[in-house]
Order: C-alpha cells, then structure tokens, then sequence
C-alpha cells in the first residue's frame, strides 16, 4: 500500500514542507544560490522570492515565515563562515585583511557599492504605507494639503459619502485652468 502525498493548504501558495526543507538543503548543503536551489527543486527563481517575501513581510502563512527564516539565516551563516576565514586570513595576508574590510565596511573601506536587497521592494513597504495612510504626519498632512487633498474619516454616513464623491466628479469632469488667474491689471500699448 502506498502512502497518499499530503494534500497541500491553499494558503502555502503551492509550498510545502517538503519542498521547503530541499530548497534550504540545497542552498546549506549545495552551497546554491537562491536561483539555482529553486530550479534544482523545480521551482520558479520568482516564486521562491515571492515565498520568501510573503514570508518576511509576514503576509503568507507559517510555512513561508519559516521558510524566509531558514534561508536568510542559511545565507548569513555562510556569509559570516567566509567573513570570519577572511578575518583570520588577514593575520597572514594583507589582501585577505583588506578584502574583509572592503566587504564589512564597504563604504569606510572602498568596496562594493550597495546593492538594494528583497526587503527594499514595495512589498516590504506596504505596512508603513498603511500606517501613513491612516495617520499621516502634520508635515506630510500639511504638504498633501497645500497640493489639493483633503482628509475625510472612512466612517462616513452615506449622504456625506455621496455629496464627496458628487463633488469629487465634479472637479475630475471640470477642465483645466492652462494658467492660474493673475492679479495684475492687463497692460494696454498706446
């Protein structure tokens, strides 16, 4: 009799333990980068990043925070072993001290420039976002304000919801001035 594979929860996105533990074996043990772990295990390099983010930003399910855990701390592990041999290293060799600087500090240090990594993306900002959106800060609420937006609370009645939105038609349907009225009185030529 064989066994039935588990059937898998909607909410992992196609995830899997199983598949989980392979691509984190394949990245730990493989020394694989993200890309080839994913491929190897029959995986999109797209959606292996896109669990990975759900993961971290917390908007997926246990199985993707675990995931985003174990690989990110996979990699820094590795990074840290080959930080940690160029540290020693650099008692022997001077290139080897001025690469693990270069590397640890690379702006004090002239190496690499920065590269953005998965947690600059939009995905990442989405809950700051939010937060902004529901409480924006005097200055920001001052300068939206200067530029035509306005703050209404979401619990409107629906007559007041219905007189905004009239009048929010209104000025989207109105044309628009090609420039602001002037002050001046208009100059006649004699």
């Amino acid at each position: 009799m064989t066994a039935l594979a588990p059937i898998p929860d909607p909410d992992d996105d196609g995830l899997t333990s199983a598949l989980a533990d392979a691509i984190v074996l394949a990245i730990e043990e493989e020394c694989m980068p993200r890309k080839f772990a994913a491929t190897y295990n029959g995986v999109s390099p797209k959606t292996l990043e896109r669990w990975i983010a759900m993961g971290a930003t917390g908007t997926g399910s246990a199985l993707h925070a675990s995931l985003a855990k174990r690989v990110l701390r996979t990699e820094g592990g590795k990074v840290g072993k080959v930080m940690r041999n160029l540290s020693a290293l650099s008692f022997e060799d001077g290139k080897a001290g001025e690469a693990f600087l270069k590397l640890f500090k690379p702006g004090d240090f002239g190496g690499p420039r920065r590269e953005p990594d998965e947690f600059d993306g939009i995905e990442r900002n989405a809950q700051k976002q939010d937060k902004l959106l529901q409480s924006p800060p005097p200055r920001l609420r001052a300068k939206m304000a200067l530029h035509g937006w306005w703050q209404f609370p979401v619990d409107l009645s629906g007559d007041d919801r219905a007189a905004l939105v009239a009048m929010q038609r209104k000025y989207q349907t109105a044309a628009l001035l090609t420039a602001p009225p002037s002050d001046k009185a208009p100059q006649t030529s004699e």
